[in-house]
């Protein structure tokens, strides 16, 4: 049990019907006693309804306490949770006179650190918690309380104790047998095995374009020389006029970002300026940002016109080519990849829905249930596969250099403990934990 008491809100701040305000620690249980001026000791999940005091004599409201002893809690300490009455004043009080007593303001995710360290979570799961508190759809929020929930975790275990299973047959070799080479079927069993292990890693690392768009979501910019109708288009998309528009060209001078959900997958709508010939600095300054939010974008929708042509600068990005205002003048060209609109009267858009959908599917496109959902998980993992990969080479010399094959096997199991937190350096905890809510 750590030695130190924590205390935080842990709901938003600012006036509501109820708050909560979280108490973690050796002395979370005697400070939430002196508060409530009770003898009675608390009893796991047992709520109370309590008298709250501060100053030892001043009531100031009353609340619900609900205790979690240690290790049956979120932490993995003793906690209590106090429901009081969502006033700023109320909870800044509550939380002083617990400073008063010798607690300490919580630093941001240092509750789920806890739960870490007193081995309640993996850091895989540590990850979800913050990622589910920010997910922006349900699907996402789904995806993180599957990983949550152990489910990504469970996935890589099995592949790492595959791995302990071919590396312990080879240091059984090497500590106990007299044979100075393996048998084939042995030899062949800890090949087989170590090829599965690829296979199953290499599709769980590719679940990263899918995780990642659930848990950051994607970027979809529009791009098009002044007058093309960006902004009328995402207002289309919208139902909703969030841009003004203009028949002036130039209208859009900045980026604008608006965020929106296409099938569960947080989206965010990047209108950009348009690209003229210009010698006006605001204008350019636009289209420079225009041209950063290319390089960033997932998807780009690149529009033009009958009196526009397409911007001519995209490389190497998933593009969806659309000719806007038809209803001006039909497109008479001759690409079949161009989507034919006008935004203006809504002739095309279900088309352009149904090919955004698709898009959609492509970027995030996996047939693997576990997703990992950070680079953190990514770069390790990655190491771990490359580590794996070359174990496999070593079969290929004749006889099989078992020694750099089971070395290549140790390094994959320390990429793997990485992921899992098993090994872990402070300064990686602390970019983990950094991103969460004081709360939590």
């Amino acid at each position: 049990m750590f030695e130190d008491t924590i205390v935080s809100q842990a709901t938003p701040v600012g006036h509501s019907a109820i708050a909560i305000i979280r108490i973690s620690g050796k002395m979370a249980f005697e400070y939430a006693k002196r508060i409530t001026r009770t003898k009675k000791n608390f009893k796991h999940l047992r709520p109370k309804h309590l008298p709250i005091y501060i100053n030892r004599k001043r009531k100031i409201d009353s609340g619900i306490f609900i205790p979690f002893f240690s290790p049956r809690s979120y932490d993995g300490e003793n906690i209590i949770e106090i429901s009081c009455h969502g006033n700023p004043f109320i909870i800044g009080a509550i939380i002083d006179e617990f400073l008063k007593y010798g607690a300490r303001i919580a630093k941001p995710g240092e509750y789920t650190k806890r739960a870490f360290l007193n081995n309640k979570l993996d850091l895989n799961q540590a990850e979800s918690v913050g990622l589910l508190i920010q997910s922006k759809s349900l699907e996402a929020a789904e995806k993180q309380t599957q990983n949550l929930d152990g489910n990504l975790s469970l996935g890589l275990n099995t592949i790492r104790n595959e791995v302990v299973s071919a590396l312990a047959l080879l240091e059984y070799e090497f500590d106990v047998s007299e044979i100075k080479f393996l048998k084939k079927k042995d030899l062949f069993k800890i090949k087989n095995n170590i090829k599965n292990c690829e296979k199953r890693l290499s599709k769980i690392i590719g679940s990263f374009n899918f995780g990642s768009a659930y848990s950051k979501g994607l970027r979809f910019v529009f791009v098009g020389k002044a007058n093309v109708g960006k902004s009328t288009l995402i207002n289309t998309l919208l139902n909703y006029d969030r841009i003004i528009t203009n028949n002036k060209p130039g209208t859009t001078r900045d980026v604008i970002t608006v965020e929106t959900i296409f099938k569960g997958v947080p989206v965010t709508l990047i209108d950009t300026a348009g690209i003229n010939r210009t010698n006006d600095p605001v204008e350019l300054q636009g289209i420079e940002k225009t041209k950063e939010e290319i390089s960033r974008s997932d998807v780009i929708f690149s529009l033009f016109t009958f009196d526009a042509q397409p911007v001519d600068f995209i490389v190497d990005k998933h593009t969806i080519n659309i000719y806007n205002k038809n209803d001006l003048a039909p497109y008479r060209g001759n690409k079949k990849d161009v989507i034919s609109i006008s935004a203006l009267s809504g002739d095309g858009i279900d088309t352009l829905k149904q090919k955004i959908n698709k898009s959609i599917k492509t970027v995030t496109k996996s047939s693997e249930p576990r997703i990992i959902t950070t680079i953190r998980q990514k770069d390790s993992l990655t190491r771990a596969l490359k580590a794996i990969k070359s174990a496999s080479t070593h079969f290929k010399q004749n006889p099989a250099q078992l020694e750099l094959i089971a070395s290549d096997l140790r390094s994959s199991l320390y990429q793997f403990d990485i992921t899992s937190g098993k090994t872990i350096t402070n300064e990686v905890l602390e970019s983990v934990f950094s991103s969460f809510c004081v709360g939590k």
